[in-house]
C-alpha cells in the first residue's frame, strides 16, 4: 500500500492522507480538552521558602558567642488570625535541638530540618568514634615504623611527633570535629534561650491580652444594662467582721422593737391607759390581732418574752405598779383562753383521714 501510495494520482496516497490528517485532528482535539482540565494540586514538599522570614536572627559577630534575637515574634494581636486568641507555642526539643511547636502535627518542612540536623550531627558522632578506634591505633604504628625506618637510614629526628606525622594528623582531624560538636552544642543552647524568651514574652501577652477581654466583656455587659459608671475598686472597701456584726444586732433590735410596737395582746383597757378610745377601726385591729394571736401558739418563749417586754414599754412612769399588775393578769387570761381554744377532735374527717388539733 505504501508503494502504491508514492504517487500522487492513486487511490492510496488520498487514503493514507486521510488518515494522517484524521489523526492529527483527533490529537488536537485531546490537547485542546486536556488544557479545560483543572491543573492537578501541587504535591507537598519540604523544600525551603525563598520568602520564609526566619525565627531568629544571629545578632552576635565572629568570634563571639552565639547569641539569637526574635526576628518577627511575638506578633501583635492585630496580626493574629482565626478567633484572635493568642495561642502560645511549646518549647520541645529532638535529638538536642530546640523548636517551637504551634499544633499537632508537625510541619514537613519541621520535619525535614530536625531530620537534617540530627542526621548532620550523628555523621560527626560516628566521624569522631572512628577517628577513637581504628584509625589512631593504625596511626601510632605508622610513626613506629617511620621511626624504625628512620633510624635504621641514620636519620636524626625529634622525640615529639613532626607535623606530618601520622598521629598529629589523626589528632587535628579529631580535634576539629570535637570543635564542630562543641560550637553545634553552644549555638543550639543560645538558640533555646532566644526560643524560650519568645515563649514568656508569649505568655505574658497571653495574660495581659486575656485581662483585656474580661475588662471588655464586663464594660459590654454594663452597657446592656444601662449602667455606664465604671466601677471603682478603690472607693470599695470591705466591711470589717465587727462592723458586719453590730449592723446584724441593730437590725435584730429594729425587728424586735416593730414586733414589740404592734404587739397582738394590747386590749381597750390598755389602750385606755395609753390614751386612745376604741372605735371600729379598733375592734377590727383587735379582731386581726386576736387571730395573729391563735398563729404565735407556737412561737418561742423568747420572742414572746419580747413581745411581753415591748408592752411594759407602753405604760407611762406614773402607772407602773398597776400596769404591770394588769399585765400579768391579761396574760394569765390569755393562756387559759389559748388552752379552751384548744380542743383535739378524733373523729374522722370527710375525706378519710383523721382529725387533728382544730384551732
Amino acid at each position: 500500500m505504501l508503494s502504491a501510495a508514492q504517487s500522487t494520482l492513486t487511490p492510496e496516497y488520498a487514503q493514507v492522507h486521510e488518515f494522517i490528517r484524521a489523526r492529527m485532528t483527533r490529537k488536537a482535539n485531546a490537547l485542546a480538552l486536556r488544557s479545560l482540565r483543572d491543573p492537578p494540586p501541587p504535591k507537598p514538599h519540604s523544600a525551603p521558602n525563598p520568602n520564609t522570614i526566619p525565627l531568629l536572627t544571629r545578632v552576635s559577630g565572629p568570634g563571639e558567642p552565639p547569641h539569637y534575637e526574635p526576628t518577627v515574634r511575638p506578633r501583635p494581636l492585630a496580626e493574629l488570625g482565626g478567633t484572635g486568641i493568642r495561642r502560645v507555642p511549646t518549647l520541645e526539643n529532638a535529638a538536642g535541638i530546640p523548636y517551637l511547636r504551634q499544633t499537632k502535627p508537625q510541619t514537613l518542612i519541621m520535619n525535614r530540618i530536625i531530620r537534617q540536623k540530627s542526621e548532620k550531627l550523628q555523621k560527626k558522632v560516628y566521624e569522631a568514634m572512628e577517628l577513637l578506634e581504628e584509625p589512631r591505633e593504625a596511626a601510632r604504628y605508622e610513626d613506629t615504623w617511620d621511626k624504625l625506618i628512620d633510624k635504621e637510614l641514620g636519620v636524626r629526628g625529634d622525640d615529639r611527633d613532626p607535623p606530618g606525622s601520622y598521629t598529629r594528623t589523626n589528632q587535628q582531624a579529631l580535634d576539629s570535629v570535637f570543635d564542630y560538636l562543641n560550637k553545634s552544642r553552644a549555638d543550639q543552647a543560645a538558640r533555646g534561650a532566644a526560643l524560650h524568651r519568645i515563649v514568656q514574652e508569649e505568655r505574658a501577652l497571653r495574660d495581659q491580652e486575656r485581662i483585656e477581654r474580661m475588662r471588655r466583656r464586663e464594660r459590654e455587659a454594663r452597657r446592656a444594662a444601662g449602667d455606664s459608671s465604671a466601677p471603682d475598686a478603690a472607693q470599695v472597701e470591705a466591711l470589717p467582721q465587727a462592723t458586719v456584726a453590730k449592723s446584724s444586732m441593730d437590725i435584730a433590735k429594729q425587728l424586735a422593737a416593730e414586733v414589740a410596737g404592734t404587739d397582738p395582746f394590747i386590749d381597750p383597757a390598755r389602750r385606755e391607759a395609753v390614751g386612745t378610745s376604741p372605735s371600729k377601726t379598733d375592734e377590727s385591729v383587735e379582731h386581726q390581732n386576736s387571730s395573729n394571736s391563735r398563729k404565735s401558739v407556737m412561737a418561742k418563749p423568747a420572742q414572746r418574752t419580747k413581745n411581753f417586754a415591748g408592752i411594759r414599754k407602753v405604760g407611762s412612769t406614773n402607772d407602773a405598779p398597776e400596769s404591770a399588775n394588769a399585765d400579768s393578769k391579761r396574760m394569765n387570761d390569755d393562756r387559759k383562753s389559748r388552752r379552751r381554744r384548744l380542743v383535739y377532735n378524733p373523729t374522722m374527717t370527710a375525706d378519710g383521714g383523721r382529725g387533728g388539733a382544730s384551732f
